[in-house]
């Protein structure tokens, strides 16, 4: 998004405030000792942001002093190949979103929070203003030397609120990895977690090996079981049928002994 023009009516200090932007980074000073750039930004904040229809009375700090007329901001800014005009009128709760080129409208606040959302890529104005512009006390720092350059720029755009830079933040990520890598590219006292979760995934997968192979084991005994079981029943009728034959062979001898006896009584 690209921001072109920016014009401010009854907002705070300002009765009527005009200022157009350059393709770029614009420098943009105060016009009486410095004062007045906070507030410019607060019109900028406000005319992105804020819902003239809200009853909320944070908006009354946007009416400029003196006057019974509330605020009236207006921005002109380019998205996408097409040009578009944000009016809002803090008097009158109405809000305007306009695209030059194909004549489109939006009067609907969440609709136009939606848009300028989708075209600034953030619904945050802090968000936006870290990313978007560099205030005057970080400029300071960085000539003063009180900061590293990289890190005061990277302070600037990561939005920082606690001196924490992108490089600080990664420095302590990369600790924190080196120690849950630990113990996995060679021996290690106290192995990270990584390593240990590698042991006891291993010790897991030895366990679940070794219950495979009993549970093998288990399978190829009642394999044989059934074979025994089969053979002990086949066995047993085999000895049922013995014992019928041992029966029928005792009862023929005594049979055979009975006639014998009568045999030799007879011949008496």
């Amino acid at each position: 998004m690209l921001l072109k023009k920016v014009r401010l009516e009854n907002f705070r200090r300002f009765g009527k405030l005009e200022h157009e932007f350059a393709p770029g980074i614009n420098v943009v000073k105060g016009q009486y000792n410095e004062v007045g750039k906070s507030t410019f930004l607060d019109g900028i904040i406000a005319a992105l942001f804020e819902n003239p229809k809200s009853t909320s009375k944070e908006l009354d700090k946007y009416q400029k002093w003196g006057v019974d007329r509330k605020a009236k901001t207006a921005i002109e800014l380019g998205a996408d190949s097409q040009d578009y005009v944000l009016e809002k009128d803090f008097e009158a709760r109405s809000v305007r979103l306009a695209a030059l080129k194909t004549d489109e409208e939006w009067t609907i606040p969440k609709q136009v929070a939606d848009k300028i959302s989708e075209m600034l890529g953030t619904s945050s104005p802090t968000l936006f203003l870290s990313t978007s512009c560099i205030r005057q006390d970080e400029v300071r720092k960085i000539e003063s030397g009180e900061k590293e350059i990289s890190q005061s720029l990277e302070s600037i755009v990561t939005g920082g609120r606690e001196d924490r830079t992108a490089l600080q933040i990664v420095s302590d990520l990369q600790k924190r990895i080196d120690e849950i890598l630990k113990g996995t590219k060679g021996i290690a006292r106290e192995p990270g977690l990584v390593k240990s979760l590698t042991i006891q995934f291993n010790n897991l997968q030895q366990e679940i090996n070794n219950v495979k192979a009993e549970v093998n084991t288990v399978e190829s005994q009642k394999l044989e079981l059934v074979k025994i079981t089969e053979q002990l029943a086949d066995l047993e009728t085999k000895f049922a049928e013995k014992e019928a034959v041992l029966d029928k062979n005792k009862r023929r001898r005594e049979i055979e002994g009975e006639i014998k006896r009568l045999e030799d009584e007879y011949n008496r």
